[in-house]
């Protein structure tokens, strides 16, 4: 809850990140780049860094409830080893994250020259920007983004099944165990209920009997 907080602070009063198309660009508004003049190269690595972070809590604390359920049903519970393997992951993916943005971050004046070679009608309307942040397409970024879209995917099934209101309706869907817990559970409480009603006509052709 902290890290959506934060987040949600940071990108509607922090910064704003605008996109800016055809180019793989975009630049910032709000705080950080117009009053402290943080660039829009830093602003997405912040951003990056946040994002990620927050997505790895919601699938922690989704692992632990999936555990839970394991645990009870004594199936696919994770070795230890492989939950602290999973731990130090999700401490090295948003440094690495951050470490492969600024791997692709190319200075002002290559941006410049890239434009200029690529999109010299845009120059005019790029030089009215203050911050902005251009990537250059190539072999290595589109693997990047790849992963990335591949990481995200997982990670919105995992927000999915965070919400309370659709918590049980995605754990179905998505995970075998709950699916034979949830049965499990639907026929005692099936049983109980049917249990009674068949014993009433039982009881009235009893007593009528009398």
């Amino acid at each position: 809850m902290i890290l959506s907080a934060l987040s949600d602070i940071h990108l509607t009063i922090f910064m704003k990140p605008i996109p800016l198309t055809p180019l793989f660009a975009g630049y910032t508004v709000g705080i950080m780049p117009k009053n402290l003049d943080i660039s829009a190269h830093h602003c997405a690595i912040l951003t990056g860094f946040i994002a990620v972070s927050q997505l790895e809590t919601l699938i922690l604390c989704f692992a632990r409830m999936h555990q839970v359920i394991a645990l009870v049903l004594n199936t696919h519970v994770v070795p230890k080893f492989l939950q602290y393997s999973c731990y130090a992951l999700c401490v090295l993916c948003p440094i690495a994250l951050c470490g492969c943005i600024e791997h692709f971050h190319i200075t002002q004046d290559q941006q410049w020259d890239y434009i200029s070679e690529t999109y010299p009608e845009l120059i005019p309307e790029f030089q009215k920007l203050t911050h902005f942040v251009l990537y250059i397409k190539s072999c290595k970024l589109n693997h990047l983004l790849i992963a990335m879209i591949l990481m995200l995917s997982e990670m919105f099934i995992a927000w999915f099944v965070s919400h309370s209101s659709i918590n049980m309706i995605g754990l179905i869907i998505f995970f075998p165990p709950y699916q034979i817990f949830f049965l499990r559970v639907f026929k005692r409480k099936n049983s109980k209920h049917t249990t009674p009603v068949a014993v009433v006509p039982v009881v009235a052709a009893v007593s009528s009997g009398f």
